[in-house]
């Protein structure tokens, strides 16, 4: 019998994962080792459960397109061949076992796919990963959807989008956890889609998740990487801080990673390149028990920005260590949107366009100024909007330049005594026009071969 552990990732609304705080976050062996596949060629099946099931939304088609385009994504990251074929197995292997060998994506209603929602029914997908205690080799990795939820392919108000959430479930079963920065598909939500606006534009891959990708499936000369330990001044150390960096040049969020029990992190996948660095606490609009547990509590600080750029160069490590004040925030943006339906979910905005962005935290009444790290994007007009529900409300006027680079880009606010707040990745910045994956850009609609 093969020596093997399965794990739980789930995604949307409350979802949390037994895993140590790590960048972006990778999910991590007994051994400390990554969760990884050791082969070059992965195939996945697809139940024919979709084809019939009533919460699918979509006609067989637009279905297998959706599941094919989520794989083209990971495999142009992680240089992996990722397959696909139809299978007539409708459930999840048992956690019990040691799987039966299928990379099953299903939507059943079969029992042993309920039983993953049994406590947590408000989960859109669950993966359930096999890998080797100690080297962290995947063996087996299945996708369940929620058969009591509904999926749609074209932004059906009331149902979840099936591919951002494929997606997102995909890089579970590659080995990736979830990542702090908002504007990640591996972010722990997704809103469903509304008569206001759908969440088609949230399916891309962010810098953060092409970093992960990179880590974990790249070559070392690919890529660079950040390290260091974050203390306080008596020489503690701050576990649950998250480190994010923004390109230099543009402010784009590259990557970001989560300071461990002992205050230290690494973030690898990083281009070379010059970067700017932030801390910030995990206390919204992502907090750290959506990502990792622990027996230890959040360490309280101020968020922090570095005094100068840090170089990434390929194939090293940078090291960059702080020591931070034990001092509570007042300041914590926990919600936003472009309308009054606030969420801790991106906001997808187009170059060219200027948008008011309303806010939702603790402290906000303090703001005086609100800007991003971006010359491609302007922030003006804040003004309070009063208290709802416990939480004060503020909006700004947000200005994306028509030059702007497709990516993620985050929101500063700041008081009158100097205190700041990031919201990592919150402006997801895109063009209308597709977004080109190679042969997959428009992918075959016929039926994979059958596995069985």
């Amino acid at each position: 019998m093969r020596l093997c552990l399965c794990i739980f990732v789930a995604f949307l609304l409350a979802a949390q994962a037994n895993l140590r705080g790590r960048a972006y976050t990778l999910q991590r062996s007994e051994a400390n080792r990554a969760v990884r596949w050791n082969k070059k060629s992965i195939r996945f099946a697809l139940s024919d459960s979709f084809f019939v099931a009533p919460n699918v939304r979509a006609d067989r088609a637009e279905i297998v397109r959706a599941v094919r385009r989520a794989l083209a994504r990971w495999s142009a990251e992680t240089g992996l061949h990722l397959g696909l074929a139809l299978s007539s197995t409708q459930s999840v292997s048992s956690s019990a076992s040691s799987g039966d060998g299928i990379n099953l994506i299903t939507v059943a209603d079969a029992p042993e796919n309920l039983a993953l929602f049994a406590d947590e029914g408000d989960l859109a997908g669950r993966t359930r990963v096999f890998f080797n205690p100690r080297s962290g080799a995947i063996s087996e990795a299945d996708i369940a959807l929620n058969p009591n939820l509904l999926f749609s392919t074209d932004g059906t108000p009331g149902t979840f989008d099936l591919e951002a959430t494929l997606t997102h479930e995909l890089g579970h079963a590659l080995g990736l956890a979830h990542s702090a920065v908002l504007g990640s598909i591996m972010r722990p939500r997704l809103r469903m889609n509304d008569a206001r606006e759908s969440v088609v534009d949230l399916r891309q891959l962010a810098e953060d998740d092409r970093a992960a990708a990179r880590a974990l499936y790249r070559p070392n000369a690919e890529w660079g990487s950040l390290m260091g330990k974050l203390l306080f001044a008596d020489g503690g150390p701050i576990f649950g801080a998250h480190i994010f960096i923004e390109e230099a040049a543009t402010g784009r969020v590259i990557a970001g990673g989560i300071t461990r029990e002992d205050g230290s992190y690494r973030i690898d996948g990083l281009p070379a390149g010059s970067y700017n660095l932030r801390i910030e606490p995990m206390d919204g609009p992502i907090e750290l028990g959506e990502i990792a547990r622990s027996s230890y509590a959040p360490n309280v600080f101020r968020a922090v920005a570095s005094e100068r750029p840090i170089e990434v160069a390929f194939n090293s490590a940078t090291e960059f260590n702080a020591k931070l004040e034990n001092v509570a925030p007042k300041l914590n943006p926990r919600l936003l949107g472009l309308t009054a339906h606030l969420s801790a979910v991106p906001l997808s905005l187009v170059p060219g366009r200027t948008y008011t962005v309303l806010i939702g935290g603790e402290g906000l009444d303090e703001v005086v100024a609100a800007s991003s790290d971006s010359p491609y994007v302007a922030v003006e007009e804040v003004r309070s909007q009063g208290e709802v529900a416990g939480l004060s409300l503020l909006s700004v006027s947000v200005r994306v330049d028509a030059a702007a680079p497709v990516g993620e880009y985050s929101l500063r606010l700041q008081t009158m005594e100097g205190e700041s707040a990031w919201i990592a990745g919150a402006l997801l910045v895109h063009r209308p026009a597709p977004i080109a994956l190679g042969a997959a850009e428009i992918p075959d609609a016929t039926d994979p071969i059958w596995l069985d």
